[in-house]
């Protein structure tokens, strides 16, 4: 999750761990500050986000009972002010979505503290944005929906996902008498646990995730009639892959995809969606051998910087921002890609890049902080190239960034964990 200071323009990542919250001031990526650390109440394997205003909202589950906590942020770079902690609005909930036009928080899979059975969804008005009070909770007396794993709003409008129930949508305009309006049940294709969902700008096509059985594909509906989605298409980074959350802006869709990383979808033909780049930010899985719900968990693409902050369950955070010229130039004529292997690597680093066209490149290992520990000029001839970075056994065990930068203007940026 992020927030942009109204005032100095700062921009700021709000991020969890197992037993804290962390508040990071990426301004400057190349040099992250670590504002504020705060206490998560308890022990566990998920945490969610929600800004309103100057105020993040977050929720803890999949672990003992915790709160709903609520921090100040418009002290930052300074600190965070902790505003309040209610268990008995939630003491454990598995994700929020704040719908900022009708003022409303949304706690999902959630329940107060006690031995109460969890809420499919609860109801949370933030017209006084530091005491929220309880509306309403999803009504479903077609009990369709029985748990809300994660939910989209528009318009007063739930796009819930409902675990193994499928996709189900809600008017909500009411909070203590929802509607059910329509939905995508099992049997769909590749249907499974489902886990997320996001709509286009114009609202006539959701994309949603099912995250198990592992290496589901990312679906495609048509929403136009909401009482009866129509199936168009599937797609996925990789066989195998497991898709987690999506993002849908203008014609890119943002994917933290787990073992995959970051993918970026080009989403103009949005029944035929292309790679327009990624980022791994999980280089620790072999190709092609999927292992998992580990890697990217997150990704938030809302900065008007244009940085993108993605986090990874093992590795951390990662500032990125989107490049056109990585790996295809502007024209269409040059291009550029990469592997490397074994890696992680305990001495030796094979690295393969293709061109297209013989040139001069630059090759450069930096660390987290920016520093240059190695670099060297390469000729590349059109075609595979390979090349042994025996250098790599002097480096310290840790994690490192590979950049190859050629004369023609194209860079190509890897992830390398020496242990």
């Amino acid at each position: 999750m992020g927030w942009t200071h109204p005032t100095s323009g700062k921009e700021f990542v709000i991020m969890g761990s197992i037993d804290s919250i962390y508040f990071f001031d990426i301004s400057n990526p190349i040099s992250i500050k670590k504002c504020d650390v705060r206490s998560g109440l308890n022990r566990v394997i998920n945490r969610d986000f929600e800004v309103f205003d100057h105020y993040v909202y977050c929720v803890s589950d999949n672990g003992p009972p915790g709160a709903l906590q609520i921090f100040d942020l418009q002290y930052l770079p300074d600190s965070v002010h902790l505003v309040k902690t209610d268990s008995a609005i939630s003491s454990n909930t598995h994700s929020i979505f704040i719908d900022s036009t009708s003022k409303r928080l949304y706690l999902n899979a959630t329940k107060p503290f006690g031995n109460i059975p969890k809420f499919g969804m609860q109801i949370i008005s933030l017209n006084d944005p530091e005491n929220p009070v309880l509306i309403g909770s999803l009504t479903d007396s077609t009990k369709i929906c029985n748990i809300v794993h994660e939910a989209y709003f528009r318009n007063d409008t739930a796009y819930c996902s409902c675990e193994y129930k499928g996709l189900q949508i809600f008017d909500v305009r009411d909070p203590k008498h929802s509607v059910h309006i329509g939905g995508i049940s099992p049997p769909y294709p590749f249907n499974g646990y489902n886990h997320t969902g996001w709509l286009n700008d114009e609202g006539s096509m959701i994309v949603f995730t099912d995250e198990l059985p592992y290496g589901l594909p990312i679906k495609l509906y048509d929403i136009s009639n909401k009482k009866s989605p129509d199936y168009k298409t599937n797609f996925n980074s990789h066989a195998g892959a497991t898709p987690h959350n999506v993002i849908w802006l203008g014609n890119k869709l943002w994917t933290s995809a787990y073992e995959d990383g970051m993918v970026l979808w080009d989403m103009t033909n949005p029944l035929n969606p292309v790679i327009q780049g990624f980022y791994d930010t999980y280089p620790q899985n072999p190709d092609g051998v999927y292992q998992g719900l580990t890697g990217c968990w997150g990704v938030y693409p809302f900065f008007a910087s244009g940085y993108i902050a993605a986090s990874d369950m093992r590795n951390g955070l990662f500032i990125l921002k989107y490049n056109q010229k990585v790996g295809l130039s502007q024209n269409g004529r040059s291009i550029l890609a990469a592997r490397a292997y074994p890696n992680p690597t305990s001495t030796v680093v094979n690295v393969s890049i293709f061109s297209n066209q013989k040139e001069t490149a630059t090759l450069q290992i930096m660390n987290l902080n920016g520093q240059t520990l190695l670099q060297k000029q390469i000729d590349l001839l059109g075609g595979e190239n390979d090349i042994k970075l025996e250098e790599v056994s002097g480096i310290q065990n840790g994690m490192y960034f590979m950049s190859i930068i050629t004369e023609s203007g194209l860079t190509k940026q890897l992830p390398i964990v020496k242990y």
